[in-house]
């Protein structure tokens, strides 16, 4: 969940994808 959240705050809306 970690990687998800990051990528949530990293990207602005990419859940990890």
């Amino acid at each position: 969940m970690r990687k998800i959240i990051i990528c949530f705050f990293s990207q602005g809306g990419d859940f990890g994808l």
